[in-house]
């Protein structure tokens, strides 16, 4: 059986996947929910076209935050200070406080939980791989001659998403300084002294 043909519309005349990530996107940041049949609607094509390009709820919810804690992750890289250590922990504890503070994912969090917990909590999803390679990004630029295995960057990133993300989709508070204390005291060890 051949697949429908794509529509579209006035506004998306041919759309693309990537029309539907930017809708989602613009959904999320507007604080509404993102509803596949809604996108679907206004793109108009199919919601089996939407999920075959982009997968179901929870895999395009996937791709939107880590989307937008992407943008948020370079924007506040100005206010990151310091060197070496100091850098890699203020960059950390930058990022944290700017994505949990940011509307759309606490309204996302408060509206709907389970799916919170689904996307931020996920070992193998695309948020939690993207904050474990910002993670070593951040350590092989602020800590070049540090020796810092991968099992440990995974165990601070698990750490993360546990007492930051877990937290929040949970409604408390995130406990970003008990994470900047252990990153701060698991690294130190890493860190050549001299």
């Amino acid at each position: 059986m051949c697949p429908a043909p794509v529509r579209g519309n006035a506004e998306f005349p041919k759309p693309t996947a990537q029309d539907a990530i930017n809708v989602a996107i613009a959904t999320f940041e507007a604080g509404q929910r993102v509803d596949m049949a809604q996108i679907a609607d206004r793109l108009g094509v199919g919601r089996s076209t939407l999920y075959r390009w982009v997968g179901d709820r929870e895999a395009l919810m996937d791709r939107v935050i880590d989307e937008t804690t992407i943008k948020l992750a370079k924007s506040v890289q100005r206010r990151v200070r310091g060197k070496g250590l100091d850098r890699t922990v203020s960059a950390v504890k930058v990022y944290l406080k700017a994505t949990t503070e940011y509307e759309p994912l606490r309204s996302l969090a408060d509206r709907e939980p389970h799916l919170a917990l689904h996307v931020f909590m996920n070992p193998d999803g695309v948020f939690s791989r993207n904050t474990r390679d910002c993670l070593r990004e951040q350590l092989d630029r602020d800590l070049p001659d540090a020796e810092i295995p991968d099992e440990v960057v995974d165990v601070l990133n698990a750490t993360n998403l546990a007492l930051v993300w877990a937290s929040v989709a949970g409604g408390y508070d995130a406990h970003i300084e008990r994470v900047v204390a252990i990153l701060r005291t698991v690294l130190g060890s890493y860190v050549p002294s001299g």
